[in-house]
């Protein structure tokens, strides 16, 4: 029983004998403000040695807490503090105990401070100096590089609570936070709720400089991960939303934006207002309950953030990456979107009622996610969510439960290291399918109604996704019991197929099971069996399904007569095939498919398509097993298919087929080679160039892809580049993939020429400007190809001397060709002691270090990666740890050495906690996946060359 690990156990038994009734908080976070970095200076009063402005803050904290048993003894979660003083009803708690105890990463509180013998009703009281973040988890400090000036956030989800006030981290203890905020007078305070009084004085630590303290109104009862504080300059812009129901019922919410003061020029807020307000009318129509909180709804963008956003009631954070202060495609204004969107949702799904524990977090999560996909659809012009849903988030559930970490959607979540690991594309991609696949089998508008009861019974308080079924079932008459069963708590994919059987009308006489000529009209299904295997991974289950099947056939020259929608509707509907024309889908239907097979009535006697498309408009989460006839289609034709989400779903049939080494990499790359300049969606185009580099670099023969594959690639995306007819969003995506290739000579020669004219016209590029990320993207390929020295990487940061330009700065040296240069970049990502890079600094260093083309220079360290990781883990855990575990693996070591050095070190650690551990077994399983892919794409090359 840890504080640091809680297990659902613990939490349970804490819940079952614990009522918080409020937490009455104060944090003081006054730092000089004119020279933040002379901070230790300054002597702090009760502090003890090494404890400065720079690295401390004051957080006191009292507890109302009722306990039904009384004499019931429990732990208070403290992270990471030093403790002043401890009380539990005016008796002294162990302070001594708790600051002399310490973890093997150094911090105290792994057990909690124990708390013996409550009464019925308990007053606790902590005073404690709690430590600033540099990675992001609980209070984060961070230094404008531009400026000097400190900015925090809070980041507390999900049990870093803990790192700010004491605390019962968990999220079915909820209650109402009573906050009061001492910081500098020039500094924006916002937190979950507004500021009601504030007052101001002589700050008593820095002299002259002023101190403001700012009281802000209760909040309704909250789950501590939901608490909420950013304080800083912020630069702020304001507007307000305004809803009228039908009903004449009225309501306002203040709505805030706020940036670093250095990221202000280029902040758009118009676009981000109409977001909110989209969302807010959208919700409120959908859900049928009004923004549940009181006070503002304030949007902070904050620096280092180590995820997308994060849902905090009334004060949502996100990644200032989400601010573009260079030419942003209308994908990233798209994803901007989808997240606001998904943050909004959470007010009510996972803030008005939230889950009970861990173990509903994909509920959380996938609902957000589906949510916000309607809302697009609803309030924004963004009419193609679901296609980038498909091509984007769709892939990552898939790789994602192919994994041997593979789990339930609803996995148990046993304890807080069992829940880090699985904040995955399972928990978020797979459950929100599950939940598109449940909408499609429950119907829209009966879901919509039970979840609208479902929010109304449990507001401000913890349910369970049985309860949301239970909601639901009232309006439809389905097992949902056996739905669950089915989906929730198995693992792996179903693959969904189709057979057929061709009739072919050849003088009178009906001929079966003839491979008809496709366009021949005379060919017809005579009949069409929908199939789906076991569920793999796992335990081979059969699951309920509601699908889609499309037939796509050659459009002719005028579209007269083709006839989409429900597939009763257009059996006489018969095509003039034009082997130029265009991929249409000519019939459509929907089949419920409950056990091994069903029959597909409504496509009997329809004319043979081209294509013949399971689980067309994307209902069911599967994987799609096309006939032979439709894969011949799709590789010679995918860019011709007219609907963006079909032809996402086939393109992702030819990146399966790749990763499950049943394609040739290097047809893939050719395929997409070819297509990819009519690939009109623009997360597919981007997505589909990024999966080029990949499987050039880990799925093809290393011989084909030296000789032709790069050249081919990048040749085709210099290509798009260069042509303005594309559009700057297009020639965008398309150079800054290009500069992640394995360049060849003529091209670094052409890039360093753009490099030293400031300009992309010696590349003949034009419609495009090189603003100051791409010039960092030419900078860091021609590092990556080493036709530029650190030197250079120093002189382009002088120039761009802000907190991304550090971040690209970072990135650039990172990927310098040199062995010394690998080997001290090596020492910051793994070290353990000294001045320690921060989350975001290593994952800078991480995107620079192994560059396309150099695997035989970082090969060498495979060898080192066992040990320094189990280092890191032992001395420094955390988001940290986890980053470089995943993303410094060595898939570009040598395979049999690097699967050697890991399993001796899953064999021989007995300190790796379990993340770490699915972290390499994941590796390990990317690993054989590569070395199989490459293993056929190089067979087929030995066999061409016979």
């Amino acid at each position: 029983m840890t504080s640091f690990n809680l297990t659902r156990e613990t939490a349970t038994d804490r819940a079952a004998h614990l009522t918080v009734t409020s937490y009455t908080i104060h944090l003081d976070v006054t730092q000089p403000t004119t020279h933040p970095n002379t901070a230790e200076n300054y002597t702090l009063p009760d502090a003890p040695s090494g404890i400065s402005p720079l690295t401390h803050f004051r957080s006191h904290t009292t507890i109302q807490l009722d306990c039904p048993t009384p004499g019931y003894s429990t732990f208070l979660d403290l992270r990471d503090a030093h403790l002043l003083s401890a009380t539990l009803n005016g008796d002294p708690l162990d302070v001594h105990a708790y600051n002399t105890t310490l973890s093997t990463t150094g911090e105290t509180g792994e057990n909690g401070l124990a708390l013996p013998s409550l009464a019925d009703h308990n007053t606790i009281v902590i005073d404690a100096w709690c430590r600033y973040s540099t990675t992001g988890e609980g209070l984060h400090r961070s230094v404008d590089a531009a400026d000097g000036t400190v900015y925090l956030y809070s980041q507390c989800e999900p049990a870093d609570s803990k790192r700010v006030f004491a605390c019962f981290d968990q999220p079915d203890l909820k209650a109402p936070i009573d906050l009061t905020v001492t910081a500098p007078t020039s500094w924006h305070i916002i937190s979950n709720s507004s500021i009601d009084s504030s007052t101001t004085a002589t700050s008593p630590i820095f002299g002259e400089e002023k101190a403001s303290t700012h009281h802000f109104q209760p909040t309704n009862p909250l789950c501590p991960y939901l608490f909420a504080l950013c304080a800083g300059p912020y630069h702020q812009w304001s507007d307000t939303y305004q809803w009228t129901g039908e009903d004449g019922t009225t309501l306002t919410i203040p709505l805030n934006l706020y940036c670093r003061e250095t990221l202000a020029p280029y902040f758009d807020p118009g676009n981000i207002f109409t977001l909110t307000k989209g969302g807010f009318d959208y919700y409120h129509r959908t859900f049928g309950i009004l923004y549940p909180f009181t006070g503002s709804y304030d949007q902070v963008f904050v620096p280092d953030f180590n995820a997308g956003a994060m849902e905090n009631v009334g004060c949502v954070t996100y990644r200032e990456d989400y601010v573009f202060r260079s030419h942003a495609t209308a994908w990233k204004y798209e994803r901007r979107a989808d997240t606001v969107l998904h943050e909004m949702a959470h007010m009510w799904f996972g803030n008005l009622v939230t889950m009970q524990w861990w173990n509903d977090l994909w509920l959380n999560e996938s609902f957000a996610s589906w949510a916000s996909v309607m809302a697009q659809l609803g309030s924004t012009n963004y009419q193609t969510a679901w296609t980038t849903f498909a091509s984007t988030q769709k892939n990552w559930a898939y790789r994602q439960d192919d994994l041997p970490s593979t789990h339930p959607i609803a996995a148990s979540m046993e304890n807080l290291e069992e829940l880090d690991a699985n904040f995955d594309g399972i928990t978020y991609a797979k459950g929100c399918a599950v939940l598109k696949q449940l909408v499609a089998y429950a119907g829209l508008d009966p879901f919509l109604k039970g979840l609208r009861d479902y929010l109304r019974a449990h507001s401000y308080s913890n349910a369970t996704f049985q309860d949301l079924l239970d909601a639901v079932s009232r309006y439809c008459d389905k097992d949902f019991h056996a739905w669950a069963e089915a989906w929730l708590t198995t693992t792996g994919r179903n693959t969904l197929s189709l057979d057929f059987d061709i009739t072919t009308t050849a003088e009178g006489q009906d001929l079966a099971d003839v491979d008809a000529t496709v366009g021949d009209q005379s060919a017809r299904y005579s009949s069409v069996t929908l199939h789906q295997s076991g569920a793999a991974p796992g335990a081979g289950e059969l699951r309920p399904h509601r699908v889609g099947v499309g037939i796509y056939s050659v459009a002719p020259a005028a579209s007269d007569g083709i006839v989409e929608g429900g597939a009763h509707t257009s059996a006489d509907a018969s095509l003039t095939v034009d082997e130029a024309g265009e991929l249409v889908r000519t019939h459509y239907t929907e089949v419920d498919l409950d056990d091994e097979w069903t029959t597909v009535t409504d496509l009997r006697n329809l004319p043979q398509g081209a294509l013949l498309l399971p689980n067309d408009e994307d209902l069911t989460y599967c994987q799609i097993e096309l006939d032979a006839q439709s894969v011949e289609t799709v590789i010679e034709r995918v860019e011709d298919i007219v609907d963006p989400l079909a032809r996402a779903l086939c393109w992702g049939v030819l990146e399966e087929m790749t990763m499950h080494a049943t394609l040739p990499g290097s047809t893939l790359v050719e395929v997409i080679a070819r297509a990819i300049e009519a690939e009109s969606e623009l997360p597919v185009a981007e997505h589909l160039m990024a999966r080029a580099v990949q499987v050039l670099r880990y799925f093809t023969d290393p011989a084909w892809a030296e000789a032709e594959g790069w050249a081919l690639l990048s040749d085709v995306l210099l290509t798009i580049a260069q042509n303005p007819q594309f559009g700057a969003d297009q020639q965008l995506i398309a150079f800054t993939t290009f500069c992640q290739c394995k360049l060849h000579k003529d091209q670094v020669a052409l890039l360093y020429e753009v490099w030293k004219a400031d300009s992309l016209t010696p590349a003949d590029i034009e419609g495009l400007e090189l603003d100051t990320d791409l010039r960092w993207t030419v900078l860091t390929a021609l590092a990556a190809h080493g036709a530029v020295t650190q030197d250079d990487v120093d002189a382009a940061l002088r120039a761009d001397n802000t907190s991304m330009g550090v971040r690209r700065a970072l990135t650039a040296g990172a990927a310098l060709p040199t062995a010394d240069n690998k080997a001290a970049v090596w020492e910051k990502l793994f070290a353990v002691e000294g001045e320690l890079a921060g989350n975001w600094s290593v994952v800078a260093l991480l995107d620079g270090f192994a560059w396309a083309g150099q695997d035989a220079l970082v090969a060498p360290f495979a060898q080192r990666y066992p040990a320094d990781l189990a280092r890191l883990w032992e001395k420094r855990g955390g988001e940290v740890a986890a980053t470089v575990t995943e993303r410094a693996f060595p898939l570009w070591g040598a395979p049999a050495e690097v699967r050697q050095l890991i399993e001796e070190l899953l064999e021989s650690s007995t300190t790796l906690p379990s993340g770490a551990q699915r972290f390499l077994r994941e590796g390990l399983f990317d690993l054989s996946r590569a070395q199989q892919g490459r293993a056929l794409d190089s067979s087929l090359s030995d066999n061409s060359g016979d």
